[in-house]
């Protein structure tokens, strides 16, 4: 639970940088657009913030997966869940699959870059 808090707690801390940096850039572009430069700040928020909650969203996920398994490993009380978890597969949803993919591509070009 203290690391899921810590990441929602400081999703603005990290979300800024990335508002500064697109409303510079734009700016240096588009030195009158300050219209401009507002929406492009908020997009790139908006895309840092989905970036960050699907790494969380995955973490949080995998915690949930071992705690389930650790659990059906039991014996006893936690035997329905055993049942269960044989029937079903966890995957992790396609839009956060494809965020974590666009997020990794577009590291490699900034790494390129």
């Amino acid at each position: 639970e203290a690391p899921l808090g810590d990441a929602i707690d400081g999703l603005a801390g990290a979300v800024e940088p990335a508002c500064r940096r697109a409303r510079s850039e734009h700016l240096l572009r588009w030195p009158d657009d300050l219209h401009g430069a507002e929406a492009a700040a908020d997009a790139a928020g908006l895309e840092e913030a989905a970036q960050i909650l699907s790494r969380v969203y995955v973490e949080v996920l995998d915690w949930a997966v071992g705690v389930l398994e650790d659990r059906t490993a039991a014996k006893g009380r936690f035997a329905p869940l055993r049942r269960l978890r044989a029937r079903s597969a966890v995957e992790v949803p396609s839009l956060v699959v494809e965020e974590l993919a666009r997020t990794a591509e577009a590291s490699e070009h900034e790494a390129a870059a």
